[in-house]
């Protein structure tokens, strides 16, 4: 599937799950409307984005909630956890926050932990 019409970042990894979420008072809420997975994904993929996406949620929320992270701003932010990566960035768009998230091993990307 191409990134026309997608959700997220539109980074070239794939599989990614990609989204738009919401920001509302310093929480972020993902809208299952506004999301989706990218590229050939298999059962466990599958299974195991499933796992890791609430604990990127918690831990974007607790960004908005300690002010790191505002959503007037234009800032890339990069979270790691084992081997996922999720990348996100509210783009100066006050109320939503643009997520990818996908297993490193299937890129070249290097992330920093926050």
């Amino acid at each position: 599937m191409g990134t026309i019409g997608s959700w997220g970042l539109h980074t070239q990894v794939q599989p990614r799950f990609g989204a738009r979420a919401i920001v509302e008072r310093s929480r972020v809420s993902l809208l299952w409307d506004r999301c989706g997975v990218y590229g050939d994904a298999d059962e466990q993929w599958l299974t195991d984005i499933d796992t890791v996406i609430p604990s990127f949620i918690e831990r974007l929320s607790k960004l908005f909630q300690q002010g790191e992270l505002l959503s007037d701003q234009d800032k890339l932010v990069t979270l790691q956890q084992g081997e996922w990566v999720c990348l996100a960035n509210p783009k100066a768009s006050y109320g939503y926050l643009y997520l990818d998230v996908y297993r490193q091993e299937c890129s070249s990307v290097q992330a920093t932990k926050i």
